[in-house]
């Protein structure tokens, strides 16, 4: 007789007369009707002594009042001539004096929403990509072979486009060289296993199975998708731009042309970054934060506080630089105390430049006082004027330089005519005013206070924001300069220009050789600039900024030291990338169903993805051979009990772009008909006479694909410039719809659907970069082969991965003698039955004291 083994809590138990004890198993490992293969175990009624050891095992269960004795679980395992066949769990259903009876069973498992309950897949802990460069990191992990992340071109609504000259916007799937590709156009589409395996990480759990080593799925990528307000964080950099402006270039020839005046106080104002004049040099710019199609545009990747450092150099003209030209505008010498001239930096212009005044003020609006009253206050030398809010809550900072005939712009302090300007770091003085200044504004700029006029101290604006100078300079006459050192709290989007403006009058030039009189309406003392200007990331949060109400500090603040809050510069957050509103479970148990695996822990901090498919036995090594432990003169048949169909699919958004599109190709005269269009769906008829179908819907989408052209004439001529994912609803791409209306709609909220790199392509992008772009296909061809849809056809996710029985298929019932070994191999071992082979979908009553047969199913090899 065979030697049985039952431990609990890992203590042999007593089970008195071998002879006379009964334990049978049950075991299920397939059942085809439900589109799953499962392994449950379970025994009947097991009945075991009261001995002194079994007692000790059970804690005197059987003679003392033990609160929740039949709700505990006992670990136990089954060993048959030292062969372990159970390992599991042992309940107490009945307790006796005399006995303990119980279940050995296998209960469920540890799922990932005991793990992860409620937390969001954009919650799952951290996946950074350090040193992220932009573009040239975009390439890097574009080229890689095996990239845990992609960059791919997906059409998330329309191609960004500016229009031609006359307004219009070449087709919407032509992809010219007005198509405007920043960074924040390449969202992120991350590997699928690589995520996987990186979450469970996260919670101190280790990934394995046969998922991961099967190279579908190890080299899948899944695409983004959130909320169209989610804000993913690109991650931030230093943006430094440098240039000069002149009023007129030598090696061009040609006067500034982009500038507005007013004739009323006869400013002349100019845009540097929207300027025929000026000359700029990106010095660094990772986070494609710069663009310079028709003008030059820096935009704020994320909301924070930025330290803002701006050094400029003004030189006045001079008579050897002296040109003439026929313009609105003449151009003649002049020095700093010709004519007040200032340098605006500002976000967010919400003004026409004609609009833009000089605001470099000691009185009124400026500050609550009056210039002459002699408690009035002003900068020390060269010192930093805040410009409170109600002049412009969008300024942030800048240069004041030459005299200004009101003296309501002169500081008595400063008779070289130059100082700094920064916005003010408090509420505006006339706060409650009215005057749409509803909110303080957060700004840091070193001052060691404002004086009055005899240099008495007033304890005005005192901002002690160490190692931050911030000062102006005058070299002479005509020339002066400036730094700006500023803390500031910029919104994610803010867009910056850089404004000057002057003052310009009548006048005449005699030129000396002719002795001929040039003559204009206008005159402006000409000058020019060359700048730098530098945006660095620095803190996520305003409490940094030691700044009361009154615009002074309340403690110092140091500009090198920033230790909590810190933006980390050069690198983005993949987990950022996920969705920010499904459930990590609830995502995991979609990907499970969407590709037929089964996620189980199998103890301690280990789960395992494994293929359901593969876990059906089909090594014809490993036969389990029947013919001499059955009677076959005894067998049974009996139905699969199969639906008549199995339908497969995806979550389809008939409104999409994709759909709608594919509607017309599948109808010969292009006619929208209903439900008619190309969701990727599939259906396998079984040939059962069961009237119920059996639906299974992924919750991710089917990809559609839109073709591109470089022009109307290689799309008549059918050249495809590139092939890319869309996404997007169908109005979007309507012809009736305005191109710039639609360009504002996004559409990263839809569904997320499955793709693999299929290649590369170098692309022209804006600010005249190139950058490797991922391109994405619907089907893998390497070792295996797979199509990304649930079509009843070779190489598909249906034919790859479930198994689908017809009616021809049933059940051969037959009563058995298995050995210990042969039970514990069952499921990955084929059954070999008079002649045939057979997978093993169940058995019961499996004794494996082998005193009476167990009952074992079977279906024949597919």
């Amino acid at each position: 007789m065979a030697s049985i083994e039952l431990y609990i809590n890992k203590q042999l138990c007593e089970i008195e007369n071998p002879e006379t004890f009964s334990i049978y198993l049950k075991r299920q490992f397939l059942n085809p009707a439900e589109l799953s293969t499962k392994d449950a175990q379970k025994s009947y009624d097991i009945t075991l002594p009261a001995t002194a050891v079994n007692n000790t095992i059970f804690g005197y269960t059987n003679t003392e009042e033990v609160r929740g004795k039949f709700s505990q679980l006992y670990d136990a395992q089954l060993l048959v001539d030292g062969v372990k066949i159970f390992d599991g769990k042992f309940r107490l259903s009945s307790i006796t004096k005399k006995s303990y009876k119980g279940n050995l069973g296998v209960p469920a498992p540890k799922t990932v929403k005991d793990i992860f309950g409620e937390t969001m897949m954009n919650q799952a802990g951290k996946w950074e990509l350090n040193n992220f460069k932009g573009f040239d990191s975009i390439s890097e992990y574009n080229n890689a072979e095996d990239s845990p992340v992609i960059f791919p071109l997906v059409l998330y609504g329309l191609l960004p486009k500016s229009p031609k000259e006359n307004g219009e916007f070449t087709g919407k799937d032509i992809y010219d060289n007005s198509v405007t590709l920043g960074l924040e156009d390449f969202y992120p589409s991350v590997n699928c296993v690589e995520m996987l395996k990186n979450i469970f990480e996260q919670a101190g759990y280790n990934l394995s199975g046969t998922a991961l080593a099967d190279e579908r799925l190890s080299k899948l990528y899944v695409s983004y998708k959130n909320p169209s307000d989610y804000e993913f964080d690109w991650g931030v950099s230093k943006i430094w731009i440098g240039g000069e402006w002149k009023h007129y270039r030598n090696n061009t020839k040609t006067f500034e042309n982009k500038y507005v005046t007013d004739a009323e106080s006869r400013r002349y104002i100019v845009n540097l970054f929207d300027s025929q004049n000026s000359q700029m040099a990106i010095h660094s710019d990772n986070g494609g934060n710069i663009t310079t199609r028709n003008k030059t545009t820096i935009t704020i990747p994320r909301s924070g506080l930025y330290k803002i450092r701006f050094n400029v150099d003004l030189s006045m003209l001079t008579d050897e630089q002296l040109l003439t030209h026929s313009q609105r505008i003449g151009v003649r010498t002049g020095t700093l105390d010709s004519s007040p001239i200032e340098i605006h930096l500002v976000k967010n212009l919400d003004k026409s430049l004609n609009e833009i005044q000089f605001i470099n003020k000691f009185a009124l609006d400026n500050i609550n006082q009056d210039i002459k009253d002699d408690e009035a206050v002003f900068p020390e030398h060269h010192r930093v004027n805040f410009i409170d809010p109600k002049i412009d809550k969008n300024f942030l900072c800048g240069f004041a330089f030459g005299k200004h005939p009101d003296e309501n712009f002169r500081n008595p302090l400063n008779v070289d005519y130059c100082n700094p300007m920064a916005i003010s770091g408090g509420r505006s003085w006339d706060f409650d005013g009215g005057n749409g200044v509803t909110d303080r504004t957060y700004s840091a700029v070193y001052s060691p206070s404002y004086l009055k006029r005899n240099w008495d101290k007033k304890g005005k604006f005192i901002v002690d924001l160490q190692n931050a100078d911030t000062h102006t300079w005058r070299n002479n006459n005509i020339s002066a300069g400036g730094i700006v050192s500023q803390v500031v709290w910029l919104d994610k989007e803010d867009k910056i220009d850089l404004l000057t403006l002057a003052n310009y009058k009548f006048s005449q030039y005699k030129e000396k050789e002719t002795d001929i009189f040039f003559q204009w309406d206008n005159s402006l003392f000409g000058y020019s600039i060359d700048f730098s200007l530098e945006i660095e990331p620095f803190n996520h949060y305003r409490d940094w900024l030691k700044i009361d109400d009154d615009g002074s500090s309340t403690e110092a603040m140091d500009w090198d030291k920033n230790d909590e809050g810190a933006f980390v510069e050069n690198q983005i957050d993949l987990m950022k990338s996920l969705p920010s509103e499904v459930k990590i479970n609830d995502w995991i148990d979609n990907f499970c169903k969407a590709f037929n695996l089964t996620l189980y822990n199998v103890g301690g901090n280990r789960f395992n993805l494994d293929i359901k498919a593969k876990e059906i036995a089909r090594n014809t090594s490993a036969v389990i051979d029947l013919d001499e432990k059955a009677n076959i003169n005894q067998l049974s048949n009996q139905p699969l009990n199969l639906p008549s169909v199995y339908e497969l699919g995806f979550t389809i958004d008939t409104g999409e772009e994709g759909y709608v599109e594919s509607i017309a190709k599948q109808n010969e005269q292009a006619e929208l008909k209903l439900n008619t269009g190309d969701d990727g769906g599939g259906t396998f008829e079984t040939g059962s006479e069961d009237v119920n179908k059996q639906t299974q819907t992924s919750n991710f989408s089917y990809c559609w694909y839109k073709k591109l052209y470089n022009s109307k004439l290689h799309k008549l001529l059918g050249l495809v410039f590139m092939e890319v994912p869309v996404i997007a609803d169908h109005e979007a791409w309507e012809n009736d719809y305005d191109y710039k209306e639609m360009l504002s709609k996004e559409y990263f909220d839809k569904g997320q659907r499955f793709w693999y790199k299929s290649g590369v392509k170098e692309l022209n992008l804006r600010l005249g970069r190139t950058a490797t772009v991922a391109l994405v296909s619907d089907e893998y061809d390497g070792n295996y082969r797979q199509k990304l849809n649930y079509r009843n056809e070779p190489d598909t996710i249906m034919s790859n991965y479930f198994l689908l029985l017809t009616n021809q298929k049933h059940y051969t019932i037959v009563n058995c003698y298995l050995s210990p070994e042969e039970y514990k191999d069952l499921g990955r071992s084929l059954v070999k039955l008079n002649g045939d082979l057979y997978y093993a979908a169940e058995i019961d009553g499996y004794d494996p004291l082998g005193k009476k047969p167990g009952t074992i199913k079977l279906i024949r090899q597919i």
